[in-house]
C-alpha cells in the first residue's frame, strides 16, 4: 500500500488543491442551514461522501472533513454536543474512505461563534479545552493534518 509523502514536502513541489466548501455543497444538496451540516456525518453518509468524491474527481488533493462546526460550542445550539465525538470519527472515516492513499485528509475547526473579546478567562479556558477536545478526536480518528477555517 502506497503512503502518502509528508505533507509539508508535498506543498513544497508547487500548488497544493484543497478541496472547496462542504457546507454550501450540502446546502445545494438539501442540507439546509437551521440544520446541523456536521450532523449529515451520522445520518447522510452517503451525501456526504459523494461531496468528498465529486471533489476527488475534480482534483483535489485534499479532502476536508465535514467538522467545521463540531465543537462542543457549536454543535451545543443543535443539541449534539454528546454526539461531539461520534460526529468527528465518522466524517474522517468518510473522507479517509474517499481518500484512500492518494488524498490528505485535513481535519477542518472553525470558530466556536464567541467573542473572544468578549469573555472572560475561564470561557476563554473552556474554548480552548473545546478546540483541544476536537482536535484530539480528529487526531485519533487518522486525519492528515488540521486545517483551522475562517478564524
Amino acid at each position: 500500500m502506497k503512503t502518502l509523502p509528508n505533507f509539508l514536502d508535498a506543498i513544497k513541489d508547487g500548488p497544493f488543491v484543497f478541496d472547496g466548501g462542504m457546507g454550501t455543497q450540502l446546502y445545494e444538496r438539501g442540507v439546509y442551514i437551521n440544520h446541523s451540516f456536521d450532523s449529515a456525518n451520522l445520518s447522510r453518509q452517503q451525501l456526504v461522501r459523494q461531496v468528498h468524491e465529486d471533489y476527488r474527481v475534480a482534483g483535489a488533493m485534499a479532502l476536508t472533513t465535514n467538522t467545521f462546526s463540531s465543537n462542543r460550542f457549536k454543535l451545543s445550539r443543535h443539541g449534539l454536543e454528546e454526539q461531539l465525538e461520534a460526529i468527528n470519527r465518522a466524517a474522517v472515516a468518510i473522507a479517509r474512505d474517499v481518500a484512500g492513499q492518494k488524498l490528505y485528509v485535513a481535519g477542518s475547526m472553525g470558530p466556536t461563534g464567541q467573542t473572544p473579546t468578549m469573555l472572560t478567562e475561564g470561557e476563554l479556558g473552556a474554548i480552548a479545552d473545546a478546540f483541544e477536545e476536537q482536535a484530539r478526536v480528529l487526531i485519533e480518528a487518522g486525519v492528515d493534518l488540521i486545517c483551522l477555517e475562517t478564524f
